[in-house]
């Protein structure tokens, strides 16, 4: 059975974190069975993240109307895109030397499930695999619930600052400016995407530039 361990990587972006489970051979157990702990994130949590999004969506349309910018007008989608990744980009670095001081925070938890594998590695007893499933759920779920607050600052973040340049992504794409979406949406809209991070823009314009290049290339012939 697999022994857990501490995950100590990072995800690209602000959002609610993966859990990843670490591998070996052991006789220790698995995780998830054995936890009687509750991995995911609390509702007060869940919440915040959302007050802050929506917090943002109403705080950010009031901004549009009273400061009026002039609508972003790419010349093609892709600038759109590059305009959009910018602005991600661009939140990623102003919340990155705050994000350590958002709780819940993680650092002794992760010291506590390091040394609860090590007991149960050493004991392979039902008590200590008991202890170690239960160090690993609590870990998940902080990580879940820091996840959902950094989401919902970015998103935040992001709303204003595309407010504030009349970056509306659907309105941007638009044919007919007459037939715009509703821009309140558009902006709610705009906020999620830029503040979910660069890393899904940027699979995105790998997607697109793949599906231009199947498309221009030439059949091939028949030998």
């Amino acid at each position: 059975m697999a022994i857990m361990r501490a995950d100590r990587t990072t995800n690209s972006g602000f959002g609610p974190s993966s859990v990843v489970y670490g591998g070996g051979s052991s006789d220790a157990g698995s995780s998830a069975e054995a936890s009687d702990v509750q991995a995911t994130p609390s509702s007060r949590c869940v919440m915040t993240g959302v007050a802050l999004a929506l917090g943002g969506a109403i705080v950010g349309w009031l901004l549009f109307t009273s400061v009026d910018p002039a609508p972003f007008r790419p010349a093609s989608d892709y600038s759109v895109l590059a305009g959009l990744f910018v602005m991600a980009a661009a939140v990623e670095r102003l919340l990155e030397p705050f994000a350590v001081y958002v709780g819940p925070k993680t650092t002794q938890t992760r010291s506590a499930l390091e040394n609860a594998v090590a007991t149960a590695v050493t004991a392979p007893e039902a008590e200590n695999l008991k202890a170690a499933a239960n160090m690993q759920a609590t870990l998940n779920r902080k990580r879940f619930e820091r996840g959902f607050i950094l989401w919902g600052a970015a998103t935040l973040v992001a709303t204003l600052l595309c407010a504030g340049f009349g970056l509306l992504m659907l309105r941007a794409v638009s044919a007919e400016p007459a037939k715009d979406p509703n821009r309140f949406m558009d902006l709610l809209v705009t906020g999620l995407v830029v503040g979910a991070g660069t890393k899904p823009l940027h699979d995105l314009v790998t997607r697109m530039q793949k599906a231009k290049e199947e498309a221009t290339d030439p059949p091939e012939t028949a030998s």
